[in-house]
């Protein structure tokens, strides 16, 4: 049976008393925080601190994909150099076309333009345009 204090002698008393038994003093009614609240104030700080730690993992996961994508940047880029060194039109051409769809890609739209006008003039004069 669920008790409470008695709020002029604190002592404990039960929940479908009308009044203390030790001080007489008169109980209109004892409240109760219902099961939905204290589920409430248990269940919420653990729900916010499940959605901060999900955040920031999702904020280090990015962090990680960044990382991975600008390796790929310059691998790409690196690759493109060592095919324009070598002289052969056709396989520039081909390497430019990856490193424009690598930008793509990694959604940079600054680099994915440059790179669009960089392929269409490396594929001219290997005449694949």
């Amino acid at each position: 049976m669920a008790a409470a204090r008695c709020k002029k002698c604190n002592n404990i008393i039960i929940r479908k008393a009308t009044a203390c038994r030790y001080c007489g003093e008169r109980i209109e009614k004892i409240s109760f925080p219902s099961a939905g609240r204290v589920l409430l104030f248990v269940l919420m700080p653990i729900a916010v601190f499940l959605l901060i730690s999900r955040i920031e993992w999702v904020r280090q996961t990015n962090d990680e994909i960044r990382k991975i994508d600008n390796q790929v940047v310059q691998y790409v880029l690196h690759q493109y150099e060592m095919v324009k060194e070598q002289g052969d039109p056709y396989k520039i051409c081909h390497q430019a076309s990856i490193v424009r769809a690598t930008y793509f890609e990694v959604n940079d739209v600054t680099n994915y333009r440059k790179w669009k006008k960089i392929e269409k003039s490396d594929c001219k004069r290997s005449q694949l345009h």
